[in-house]
Parts: structure tokens; C-alpha cells; sequence
């Protein structure tokens, strides 16, 4: 496997098993935000597969159809990794305000906790991967992927202070961390 593939397989399988825990434990204590975050995760699969798919058509040689190479896919590959970054910025927003006026509230406990920090230490981790191998290796979908995961460790953060804050008895702390 190439050198550039491997941040972008570890992005795939790490934001599935994001993906499972949160929203699995979200569903299991009725958290929106966490809900919400297992469902950003899921959103991650699909560009980093996005990602992964831009790399392989951005390396092929050039050929009769494509003289200079496939490389200016790369680009736009990255692109719509960006794209993917600010519609799903949109609707958590959006899905946030919705659930603040509807007032729903409830009980956090240390399982749901700890998943969000699980979940920030791991993306952090896929940031420093990514963003390492697409600067040596000057990759710009990598260096884009690297940024969607540090967008997704604000988000947690985000979400671990409304969860923090609902425990402490602020009742729309799930909803504005949704």
C-alpha cells in the first residue's frame, strides 16, 4: 500500500468505529449531540473515501486522453472534500437551533464522557497522521483531510462542553453542542 493511501484507510475505519460508538451510545441515553457527532462521523467515512478515491485517479500516469497526468484531480478532489466540510458545518447549525427551541433535555453520565474524549484524542491523532504525510509528501487531499479532522475535534470539544454543561444542570447544553 502506498505511503499516501495509509492516513486515509486509518481515517475510513477510525471514523466508522467513531461513527458505531457515538451514535450507538447517543441512541442509549438519548443525546443529541452525540447523535449528531456519530452522524458527523459518518459524514467523515464519505470524504475520506472521497479523498482516497482522488488520490488514486490523481496518481495515475498520464495517458492518450490525458497527457499531463491525472494530477489536477487532486485538486478537485480537495475541493469537494471542502465543500462536504461546510454543508455538514450547515446542518449542524442548523440542527442546532432547531433542538434549542424545542428545549429537550437530558441526564449525561461518564460513558458518554468518555466517548467524546476517546473521540477527540483519536481525531487529533488522524490530524497530526494526515497532515504529516500530505506535508512530506506535498499531497493537498491529505492536507484538506487533515483539516476536516481538526474541524471535527472543535466539534467535539463542542460537544464535551455541552455535555459538561447539561450534567452541571444547564438544560440546553445537548442541544447546543447538537
Amino acid at each position: 500500500m502506498k505511503e499516501v493511501h495509509k492516513p486515509l484507510i486509518v481515517s475510513i475505519f477510525g471514523n466508522i468505529l467513531l461513527a458505531i460508538l457515538k451514535v450507538f451510545v447517543g441512541f442509549l441515553y438519548s443525546s443529541l449531540a452525540l447523535i449528531s457527532d456519530g452522524i458527523h462521523s459518518l459524514s467523515d467515512v464519505v470524504t475520506s473515501i472521497v479523498g482516497y478515491l482522488g488520490v488514486k485517479i490523481s496518481s495515475k500516469p498520464a495517458d492518450r486522453t490525458h497527457p499531463f497526468g491525472h494530477s489536477r484531480f487532486e485538486s478537485l478532489f480537495a475541493f469537494f472534500i471542502g465543500i462536504a466540510l461546510f454543508l455538514v458545518a450547515y446542518e449542524i447549525g442548523r440542527d442546532a437551533l432547531e433542538r434549542i427551541f424545542v428545549g429537550y433535555t437530558i441526564e449525561v453520565n461518564s460513558l458518554m464522557l468518555a466517548i467524546v474524549v476517546l473521540s477527540i484524542i483519536s481525531k487529533e491523532a488522524m490530524t497530526q497522521y494526515s497532515l504529516r504525510t500530505g506535508k512530506k509528501l506535498n499531497n493537498q487531499i491529505l492536507i484538506a483531510d487533515a483539516y476536516h479532522h481538526r474541524s471535527d475535534v472543535l466539534s467535539s470539544v463542542a460537544v464535551l462542553i455541552g455535555l459538561f454543561f447539561q450534567r452541571l444542570g444547564f438544560s440546553y447544553g445537548d442541544a447546543l453542542a447538537g
